[in-house]
C-alpha cells in the first residue's frame, strides 16, 4: 500500500462495491422469497415414503410427505430436492409451507437454511464493506500526506 496509494484506494473501493453488490443481492433474493411465500401457511408433515429418482449425477431420494391443512384436509406431496439433499427417514417430522388455496403446491420449509444463507452472505458483505472502506480511507490518507510533504 505504501508504494501505490491510489491503487490501494481503488482496490478498497472495489472491495466496498463488491460488498454492496452482495448485500443488495441477498436483500433482493430474500425479498423475492418472502413475496413468493406471503400468505402461505405453516404445518408439520410426516415422511411416509422415500422415492428414489434417477438423475444424471446419480440417485436422488425425495421424501413423500403427508400433512393436514388448517381445514383438516390430508394432503401428500413429493418434495422437490436437489442432488445435495439430505436423506429423510420414514416417520420423520418435517416443517412444510403451502398456499392455502393450493395446498398441493406445498414445499418443505427451509427457513433455517435461508436464514443461515442470509446471515453468512450478509456477514461477508459487511466484512467486505468494512475492509474496502478501511483500505480506501487509509490509502487516501497516505496519498494526501505524501502530496502535502512533496509540496511543503
Amino acid at each position: 500500500m505504501s508504494e501505490h496509494p491510489l491503487g490501494a484506494t481503488f482496490a478498497g473501493l472495489l472491495l466496498f462495491v463488491i460488498g454492496l453488490a452482495i448485500a443488495g443481492g441477498v436483500y433482493e433474493i430474500d425479498s423475492k422469497e418472502r413475496q413468493l411465500r406471503r400468505g402461505w401457511v405453516r404445518s408439520e408433515g410426516t415422511v411416509v415414503q422415500v422415492v428414489k429418482r434417477q438423475a444424471p449425477q446419480g440417485a436422488i431420494f425425495a421424501p413423500l410427505i403427508v400433512f393436514q391443512t388448517q381445514a383438516g384436509t390430508r394432503v401428500s406431496f413429493t418434495a422437490r430436492v436437489g442432488n445435495e439433499s439430505q436423506r429423510h427417514a420414514i416417520g420423520e417430522k418435517i416443517p412444510v409451507v403451502y398456499p392455502p388455496e393450493h395446498p398441493e403446491d406445498a414445499e418443505i420449509d427451509h427457513a433455517r437454511q435461508r436464514l443461515t444463507r442470509n446471515i453468512l452472505a450478509g456477514t461477508g458483505a459487511v466484512l467486505l464493506l468494512a475492509l474496502g472502506a478501511t483500505v480506501a480511507w487509509q490509502a487516501s490518507r497516505l496519498h494526501r500526506r505524501r502530496l502535502a510533504e512533496s509540496s511543503g
